[in-house]
């Protein structure tokens, strides 16, 4: 089981992260159009469609969640961390309100970084802004 720290909120008003934004941004990472470096690691993990994520990933409640694992992953911590590659957690509300295509042009997260624009040519930029306040830590304006 795992369980997630409550009252972290999705940049633009999308809500609080819960437990049902993991299994959805699972699904999102093992559909057949994914292109994410770690798409094969969780297909092998958590199942090669939604409905095989859904059954594995199960959501107790708001904060906890059941990891039913295809096959044994002793790092599944290091997995389902930043440190391991791109699960992106997605915000559910965020897909169910208005899209997939919000997700690629006002993408919301959760961290101390918030997208604001990007310009996809030759000498194009992807620009954030620092959240400030951020529950975590506040990036420094250097």
């Amino acid at each position: 089981m795992v369980r997630l720290r409550e009252g972290i909120q999705f940049h633009r008003g999308w809500g609080e992260f819960t437990a049902h934004d993991v299994p959805h941004s699972t699904a999102v990472i093992v559909r057949d159009d994914a292109i994410a470096t770690d798409t094969g690691l969780f297909r092998n993990l958590f199942g090669a469609t939604e409905a095989e994520v859904l059954e594995n990933i199960r959501v107790v409640d708001d904060y906890t969640l059941e990891f039913n694992l295809l096959r044994t992953e002793a790092t599944l911590d290091f997995v389902l961390s930043a440190q391991q590659g791109n699960l992106f957690i997605y915000s559910k509300n965020q897909w169910d309100t208005d899209g997939e295509q919000s997700y690629v042009d006002q993408p919301a997260g959760n961290g101390p970084w918030q997208f604001e624009s990007r310009q996809l040519r030759v000498g194009g930029n992807v620009l954030y802004s620092r959240v400030a306040d951020h529950w975590r830590q506040t990036p420094s304006r250097s």
